[in-house]
């Protein structure tokens, strides 16, 4: 063998092996993301025997989830940022010993205001944890295959739907709420030290770079319009969400552990949708993002028709989830994909424009809910992601104008 042909083999080795630990990498940040669902989920099924546990009311046991929401949208806003001087993997391991920590203080718990305050710390841990976990999507999948990388990640709340809520409250049922608790605080510590770095260049540049001023951020390709469709999405998906359980449980007089399996076939049609980020790797996410939103308004449209058949709000489900899973990975991919200089900033807002437009879709969906019925929420929900798909279109339209030009030159 030459001195060429060994050096040849030396690169495809190292290679090889730097694409599966790029590959471990991804899984590690999948299951942080799911350990960040699981939380925020699994108080639900729970909630009267946390409640009794404690000796309070469901309605004041609720509060913790609103204490983590505020936790985490002010966490996204101003803690984020600090993943671009950190670097991504470093903020993502402090940010996974502190909600290790959180977890192991809700564990711990012995009244609702103590559940409220680790459940806020829990917020604000999640709120680095989320823009950093989609961050090192970009940064340890392969150029070429950035979408499917992303998937990989945003598949940790499928895990979080299928299997993390039914188990846990499973384990809750057999042992103690507290144990769903603690073994997330497990999976969360053991997470926090196998996170390794993205790349040395990864720490170079975020000791060298200047944190970006939230104008920065804003003023950065199409930022402003992707928050908008962002707000747009978030808001007609939790403002359905919450409803539509109920809505079938009083349309067609099922069960509770029926309705439950709604959210199942989410969860399952969320798994589906991963399949088809190859899509948008191969098209790009810029062509394909209004034509997900135009579907994702069908699906609403035929959650007005068919609401009550229980068979058939579980197969529209199914394509729902499905196509949440592709929407969401787009709307993502192309913000962390605007500036490399203030991604975590950027990715930040992501969360937190999220985490307002569930306050808000599911505040107002609420209102109409008890006044005019699901459907009136459904198609709010329709012309809601109409607006944004119209939107994201017109602000292609216009970059191509402006860029037509100066390509002709």
């Amino acid at each position: 063998m030459t001195e060429r042909e060994m050096a040849e083999l030396v690169v495809l080795k190292t290679g090889g092996s730097e694409k599966a630990s790029n590959n471990t990498q991804l899984y590690i940040v999948m299951l942080a993301v799911a350990v960040v669902a699981s939380n925020s989920l699994i108080l639900s099924p729970i909630l009267s025997d946390v409640a009794t546990s404690l000796g309070s009311t469901p309605t004041a046991i609720s509060r913790a989830v609103a204490a983590y929401g505020a936790g985490t949208m002010i966490s996204a806003l101003f803690l984020a940022p600090q993943i671009d001087r950190l670097g991504a993997s470093r903020a993502l391991r402090f940010a996974l010993l502190s909600l290790a920590l959180a977890l192991l203080c809700s564990a711990g718990a012995t009244n609702p205001l103590m559940l409220m305050g680790a459940q806020a710390f829990a917020g604000l841990s999640a709120g680095v944890i989320l823009p950093s976990s989609y961050a090192l999507a970009t940064l340890f999948g392969e150029p070429k295959e950035l979408s499917r990388s992303l998937g990989k990640v945003l598949f940790g709340w499928s895990l979080a739907f299928v299997c993390g809520i039914p188990g846990l409250a499973l384990i809750s049922d057999l042992l103690a709420w507290h144990s769903a608790y603690l073994i997330l605080f497990a999976i969360a510590l053991f997470l926090s030290f196998e996170v390794r770095n993205a790349s040395n260049l990864e720490y170079g540049a975020a000791k060298k770079s200047v944190q970006p001023s939230l104008l920065t951020a804003l003023t950065q390709n199409n930022v402003p319009v992707l928050l908008i469709v962002c707000f747009h999405f978030t808001s007609a998906f939790y403002g359905v969400f919450a409803f539509l359980a109920d809505q079938v449980r009083q349309a067609s007089a099922t069960t509770a552990s029926a309705a439950g399996a709604i959210i199942f076939a989410f969860g399952v049609g969320f798994a589906a949708g991963t399949a088809a980020t190859w899509l948008v790797d191969k098209i790009g996410a810029r062509r394909l993002l209004p034509a997900a939103l135009f579907i994702n308004a069908a699906v609403y449209g035929l959650m007005a028709i068919a609401g009550r058949d229980y068979a058939a709000t579980l197969a529209i489900v199914t394509l729902w989830g499905a196509n949440t899973n592709v929407s969401l990975n787009m709307i993502v991919l192309l913000l962390s994909q605007s500036s490399s200089a203030a991604k975590g900033r950027i990715l930040g807002l992501n969360s937190a424009t999220t985490y307002l437009g569930a306050t808000f879709g599911v505040t107002v969906a609420g209102i109409f809910y008890e006044a005019s019925g699901f459907e009136t929420v459904s198609l709010c929900a329709v012309l809601l992601q109409v607006c944004g798909a119209m939107l994201f279109w017109a602000a292609t339209i216009a970059d191509s104008k402006v860029q037509s030009p100066t390509a002709a030159q």
